[in-house]
């Protein structure tokens, strides 16, 4: 139920930065939005890449390399993210969309972290 409730969640605040990104064509929810769909790419690639590796039997050990690496495109995305919304030069007073960007990296970071 709680896991359910936070994947919703997460949709919802990926819905208001993409939002943002293609109605109000704002910068900042331009570059989250092309980093939210590029580590989600890549995450699904390096997952069927693992499951891919995991029924052949002399290259199963691959499957773990590739678990980690995806693993690793989700923290990544979180480092980008952050530092486009609060470290890098471009500027956004809009505080809904950076509420809606916090709400996703912790979330994400809760998810990540199995804490529910």
């Amino acid at each position: 139920m709680l896991e359910a409730l936070l994947h919703l969640l997460i949709g919802v605040s990926i819905f208001v930065v993409v939002f943002y990104a293609y109605t109000a064509k704002n910068k900042l929810a331009r570059q989250v939005t092309y980093i939210i769909l590029v580590s989600i790419a890549l995450s699904m690639a390096l997952t069927g890449l693992s499951d891919f590796f995991a029924q052949i039997d002399f290259l199963s050990f691959m499957s773990d390399l590739f678990r980690q690496l995806s693993g690793l495109v989700v923290f990544v995305e979180l480092v980008l993210i952050i530092y486009f919304t609060f470290i890098a030069k471009i500027r956004n007073k809009n505080t809904l969309l950076k509420g809606a960007i916090l709400v996703y990296i912790v979330l994400v970071l809760v998810r990540e972290f199995n804490i529910l």
